[in-house]
């Protein structure tokens, strides 16, 4: 009986044994399926990690040229801003200047006015006086000629008289 007793024994651990080794290639097998799916998923994971870092990369220089850009409008933002400031400052004393002008030259022009209106003034008085001297003249032409003929007429007048007197 003891060797059927061994036998049977060590039939048990055999087949123990086997049952073991059947677990634990099992084990093995499962244990080198999760490793690969572990592997799969560093894998993976090495890779998602490339393209967000790629992405990031993309998204830093896009960054940095959107920055720029900005730097640039506004840039340009500020140097229109300071043409626009001095554009209305020189347009602003432009509009004062011919402001002053306008009142210049509308008060010259009321000056002109009245100039004008007193120098139509003078040359009516002065074709008034014209007149006067011309008829003046006329009148002392006449004078002067009536007096002449007077003169003649009283010459002729006393020799008359005397004519007829002598007569």
């Amino acid at each position: 009986m003891s060797f059927r007793q061994n036998n049977s024994n060590s039939s048990l651990r055999t087949s123990s044994l086997n049952s073991k080794s059947a677990r634990q290639s099992e084990k093995i097998t499962n244990l080198e399926n999760i490793i690969e799916i572990l592997k799969q998923n560093n894998e993976n994971l090495k890779k998602s990690l490339d393209n967000k870092d790629v992405r990031i990369v993309n998204l830093v220089r896009e960054k940095e040229k959107l920055h720029e850009e900005l730097k640039c409008a506004q840039r340009t933002n500020r140097n229109l801003h300071q043409q626009l400031t001095d554009e209305r400052d020189i347009h602003f004393k432009e509009k004062e200047y011919l402001v002053d002008d306008i009142k210049r030259l509308s008060f010259a022009r009321r000056g002109d006015i009245i100039f004008k209106s007193l120098e139509e003034e003078i040359k009516e008085k002065d074709e008034i006086i014209y007149n006067i001297c011309a008829k003046y003249l006329k009148m002392k032409s006449n004078k002067i000629t009536l007096q002449k003929k007077l003169i003649m007429l009283q010459e002729q007048s006393e020799k008359v008289n005397f004519l007829s007197i002598c007569n």
